[in-house]
């Protein structure tokens, strides 16, 4: 006995799932070959969790009046300006070889991170320290100073108040890397204003061509230190 012969509108359903069956079948080989292929290469697949109390620091990019400099940059400082009542600043500041901030950077990125509280002149702030820093004595114009790692590495130090505006405390420590000064026009390209516990402060990447051993708190301080 014969199969009945398909209506017209049956022949349309039966070509519309043929053709639906075919791009499946094609998109599901596809999707295996893929697989395939990522599954063999040598790069792994990665992923990552961060946690911070506020947006994450990011550095001044390259290419900035920040990261300019005459000849091969050797030193860095990465820091925080933390403005507190009348001329006054308190600094959060690493400062060593191009090559000891890079390995160092996510620590010390961390601790700034972990700030909930600038604090006051009398007050000092909140933070968290990364794991594995150690403590130091405080000696003069540093009210805090940590061990970040190896010997020989420059500590992350906490300033006592300081006196100075925002641009004379940048300009000092771009002076200190041998980088060119900069005026008040083009501070907002080498600071970048965050968000600290309710209260602003000012990151820095400064890096240029000066020995990295010249000090790291070289030069007068303009209203001098609590």
């Amino acid at each position: 006995m014969l199969p009945p012969t398909p209506t017209p509108s049956g022949v349309l359903e039966y070509h519309a799932m043929q053709k639906l069956n075919f791009f499946l079948t094609r998109s599901l080989a596809i999707g295996c070959l893929a697989c395939l292929y990522g599954c063999s290469s040598g790069e792994p697949i990665r992923s990552y969790t961060v946690t911070t109390n506020q947006e994450p620091v990011v550095p001044v990019k390259t290419g900035t009046v920040a990261a300019h400099a005459t000849g091969a940059d050797r030193s860095r400082t990465l820091g925080l300006i933390i403005p507190l009542e009348g001329n006054y600043s308190r600094f959060v500041k690493f400062r060593g070889t191009i090559e000891q901030i890079a390995t160092y950077e996510a620590g010390f990125l961390a601790l700034i991170n972990s700030i909930t509280d600038v604090g006051t002149e009398a007050e000092f702030p909140k933070y968290a320290l990364p794991d594995g820093w150690k403590e130091n004595p405080p000696r003069k114009f540093v009210a805090k100073s940590f061990n970040v790692g190896a010997a020989g590495v420059p500590d992350v130090t906490i300033s006592q108040p300081i006196g100075g505006s925002l641009l004379d405390n940048v300009n000092r420590w771009r002076k200190e890397n041998g980088a060119p000064e900069v005026t008040d026009d083009e501070l907002p390209k080498v600071i970048r204003e965050l968000t600290l516990g309710g209260k602003k402060a000012y990151f820095v990447d400064a890096r240029g061509p000066a020995d990295p051993k010249g000090g790291a708190m070289r030069g007068p301080f303009q209203g001098g230190g609590k």
